[in-house]
């Protein structure tokens, strides 16, 4: 039995990678993976319950982009280990892996961990950096006897970065905020007053 099908293969490949960035005439796999992964899920929508999904240039939309994709992925991912973990969980491992500017940081498991005992959040954080990994929004490289571990790609860390909780997003504000007030000497004027009152 066909688990799927593919129709006009040549086409599909193209509307694909017309829609991936190729500023060094290469194309990450991780990206055609994650499109696929995309394509997948809107071809079995468009299937009935008894038939094969049909992969087929016409899933590819105009308005695709790499970025759209990413966040569209990112969302389902975490849809997923939400139901396997504790509701944001993952999307609070993943703040941790970005930087004010949401561009990706390299971290150790203990550096994750300690973030995590800091926001006062208990996850069996091991099993949450494998699925992480396997579901690609992470991956890891031996850094001497240490693993380190960031978040798949840049405009996947924008994608995490717009995609935090209020709550999460009031954090990094006070944190912001204390930082101000801890590197001030003297006297605080009235403008940072006004930044610190909230």
């Amino acid at each position: 039995k066909n688990f799927y099908t593919i129709n006009d293969s040549k086409a599909l490949a193209n509307a694909m990678l017309a829609k991936l960035p190729d500023g060094k005439r290469e194309i990450e796999l991780t990206h055609v993976q994650v499109f696929l992964s995309e394509l997948w899920d809107r071809a079995k929508k468009k299937t009935p319950a008894n038939e094969s999904p049909v992969l087929k240039p016409e899933l590819v939309e105009e308005t695709d982009n790499l970025e759209g994709v990413l966040n569209s992925f990112l969302k389902k991912q975490l849809q997923q280990l939400d139901e396997k973990y504790a509701k944001d969980y993952a999307l609070e491992v993943l703040e941790s892996m970005i930087s004010e500017r949401h561009t990706k940081l390299q971290l150790s498991e203990q550096a994750i961990a300690n973030d995590l005992q800091r926001k006062d959040k208990q996850v069996e954080l091991s099993l949450l950096l494998q699925d992480l990994e396997q579901n690609r929004l992470l991956r890891s490289q031996k850094s001497g006897e240490q693993t380190q571990y960031e978040i798949s790609h840049d405009l996947l860390a924008l994608a995490v970065g717009q995609n935090l909780t209020e709550e999460m997003q009031m954090r990094q504000k006070a944190e912001e905020v204390y930082k101000v007030y801890e590197e001030r000497q003297g006297y605080l004027s009235q403008n940072e007053i006004d930044h610190i009152r909230p």
